[in-house]
């Protein structure tokens, strides 16, 4: 699964926190908790975010796009510090939980802030994260209370798949990019009587307008909407006719949707594309 629920301060050196976790993850993601067991100085285990490495948790968080770290605060008030190096998630969170009624906060400076690379949330695929900062006070109201917990947990779910869905249509796009720049790149210099004796030509432009077809027939359709510019349908139609008409392929409808829609694309893509991904 693509995002890490993490409790690096669990069991009793911040008490509460894997229980946060837990609900967050809810067998959706990937759950981790460092936990102290002992009878006492369970603080003893406390390890800095910016110098924990403990080898599971690093093998499991640089294998996922979105990493969410929860620790403990002290204080009797109810709130959250929300920081983070992904500005949209912890603005997210911080917008949810207001919506159901938490105090939540945004820091930028500090500790809480938590921009500093090397801080375990911000050690994903993606190189930022989020980090929750809740207090005691309101690590023991949810504690007591389950159903509040859940309100809690289901809010930061929300921004979780909110960013789950942003970042896997911003692959495909990219997948999108890649095979038509490719497609575009194997045709300079090239004109359509090459098709007919080049063979490894054709299976290339084949193998890459299915590639994406297949990667714009998984683009949301709300997406879709929002992007005219560019022709998912025709996209899509000519994935599907190479791969379910293969023996009758026409190479003229190959080599037009290659040299005449697919510049515009790669154009049209680029615009929709964050700068970061193209």
């Amino acid at each position: 699964m693509p995002a890490a629920v993490i409790a690096p301060h669990g069991g009793k050196i911040e008490p509460g926190t894997s229980e946060v976790v837990a609900a967050i993850a809810a067998h959706t993601y990937n759950l981790y908790c460092f936990e102290g067991r002992k009878r006492r100085a369970n603080r003893n285990l406390h390890i800095m975010s910016t110098n924990f490495d403990e080898p599971q948790c690093l093998e499991l968080v640089t294998r996922c796009d979105v990493v969410v770290a929860v620790h403990g605060l002290k204080g009797a008030r109810e709130g959250v510090d929300i920081g983070g190096r992904d500005h949209e998630l912890r603005d997210q969170i911080r917008e949810n939980l207001r919506s159901v009624g938490f105090r939540a906060r945004v820091s930028t400076h500090g500790s809480y802030a938590a921009v500093i690379r090397y801080n375990i949330c911000n050690r994903g695929r993606t190189g930022v994260g989020a980090q929750l900062e809740i207090t005691q006070g309101l690590r023991d109201a949810l504690l007591a209370d389950k159903a509040r917990l859940d309100v809690f947990a289901d809010a930061v779910r929300r921004a979780i798949d909110l960013k789950l869905s942003k970042h896997d249509i911003h692959v495909r796009l990219r997948h999108m990019l890649d095979a038509a720049r490719e497609a575009v790149g194997f045709c300079n210099g090239r004109v359509r009587a090459d098709l007919d004796k080049d063979r490894m030509l054709v299976l290339a432009l084949q193998w890459l307008v299915e590639r994406i077809g297949e990667a714009a027939r998984h683009i949301p359709p709300d997406f879709r909407q929002r992007k005219r510019v560019v022709p998912w349908d025709e996209l899509i139609s000519a994935r599907n006719r190479l791969i379910e008409d293969y023996a009758n392929v026409d190479m003229d409808s190959v080599w037009t949707i290659v040299t005449g829609c697919l510049p515009q694309l790669v154009a049209n893509l680029e615009k929709a594309l964050p700068s970061g991904k193209r």
